[in-house]
C-alpha cells in the first residue's frame, strides 16, 4: 500500500518522464538541491572540526597559564 505522498511522487515522475525537456529541468533542479545540501553538510562538518580544534588549543592555553600561575 503506497502512501499519499509516494503516489503523488510517482504521478509526477510519470508526467515528467514523458516530456524530455521537463525531465531535464527536473533533474537539473534536483542536482542543484543535492549540491547545495552537500555544500552545507561539508561546511558544517569543517566548522565543527575547526571548533573542536580551537577548543583544544584554548584548553591547552588555559592549562599553561594556570601552570605558570601556580608555579
Amino acid at each position: 500500500m503506497r502512501r499519499y505522498w509516494e503516489e503523488e511522487g510517482y504521478e509526477e515522475l510519470d508526467r515528467l518522464s514523458a516530456d524530455e525537456k521537463k525531465r531535464l529541468e527536473y533533474e537539473t533542479r534536483l542536482k542543484y538541491k543535492r549540491d547545495k545540501y552537500a555544500q552545507l553538510h561539508y561546511a558544517t562538518r569543517i566548522g565543527r572540526e575547526e571548533g573542536e580544534y580551537l577548543a583544544v588549543i584554548q584548553h591547552e592555553s588555559n592549562r599553561l597559564v594556570y601552570t605558570k600561575i601556580v608555579l
